[in-house]
């Protein structure tokens, strides 16, 4: 992968991470992820204003995808906001990023049954199980169920569950959208057009959740931390582009998914640096075994 490509991947890692590290720190609220939608959509409707009235090709089927996967995408940032709000970013950030991975591909299994997993996919794929059950031990013989009947586990698993759900969603619906209008705009516009269409939904999502008491406090973080909102909001769109600028360098696209998975030892690395979490050995075994599996799993799919 070229030098430029490689940079553009790992600087996309360092905003994703820093975006959840803002909303771990500063306000582990749905009130902050929904400033940050709200702030996200704006920064990007100048860009995306071009191509909005190409959506009007879009056939019905599309519509109905793009809001389940806003719903699922709203469902995700609720979620992450409880895992954060509930334990460890460096325990939640890997099973919120790794374990959709896994879902995804056997959620793949059950829709195409044509294309069975091979030994290797299942071999890297209990690697990332198995390193989600090492995450949260502190030493080889510290298996205990509390590790698991948490709220923080419970919050990061309905993430990766959402996460699993507008990635299917997403895979279909822009499939539709390029179907529709390919011949008006390049992949990079569509895919663009995309994010802020599903970022809008999300947002609406999130705000219709916050009605009555809940809206109070969506004032109260709007009033101190909007600044810091604003930026999450900018972080998480640049996150995306950067990805899409990055393929556009690559002569693999495997070589971008596998090396956006570094964003995982990332989150942990400076969610102990910074937040003074613990470090343990086995947090470090379990997030190298969660990675070798989904970078080999990525090569293997994608190559």
């Amino acid at each position: 992968m070229p030098l430029s490509a490689l940079v553009l991947v790992l600087l996309s890692c360092l905003l994703h991470v820093g975006w959840n590290l803002f909303g771990k720190k500063v306000s582990p609220t749905p009130a902050f992820f929904t400033l940050a939608f709200a702030f996200g959509s704006l920064l990007l409707l100048p860009l995306v204003g071009p191509s909005l009235p190409l959506v009007a090709q879009a056939p019905p089927r599309f519509w109905a995808l793009l809001v389940s996967s806003a719903l699922c995408q709203a469902l995700y940032s609720w979620s992450l906001a409880g895992a954060y709000a509930s334990g460890e970013i460096s325990l939640c950030y890997p099973l919120a990023r790794a374990l959709p991975v896994v879902m995804v591909a056997l959620a793949g299994v059950w829709l195409y049954p044509s294309a069975p997993l091979t030994a290797l996919q299942v071999g890297c794929m209990l690697l990332v199980v198995v390193g989600a059950l090492l995450l949260p031990m502190r030493h080889p013989g510290d298996l205990r169920l509390a590790h698991y009947r948490n709220a923080a586990t419970g919050w990061a698993l309905l993430a990766a569950l959402a996460t699993t759900g507008y990635s299917l969603l997403d895979a279909v619906a822009i499939k539709l959208l390029r179907a529709a209008v390919s011949e008006y705009a390049s992949d990079m516009a569509l895919a663009l057009l995309y994010i802020w269409l599903q970022a809008l939904g999300t947002l609406l999502a999130l705000l219709t959740l916050q009605l009555g008491r809940r809206r109070r406090a969506l004032l109260e973080v709007g009033k101190r931390r909007w600044r810091v909102a604003a930026l999450s909001g900018a972080m998480m769109l640049l996150t995306y582009w950067l990805i899409l600028w990055a393929m556009q360098y690559a002569d693999n696209v495997s070589y971008v998914v596998a090396f956006r998975q570094f964003s995982i030892p990332l989150g942990v690395l400076l969610g102990i640096w910074l937040l003074g979490e613990p470090g343990p050995r086995m947090k470090w075994i379990a997030v190298l075994l969660m990675l070798g599996g989904l970078v080999v799993l990525a090569l293997y799919r994608q190559g």
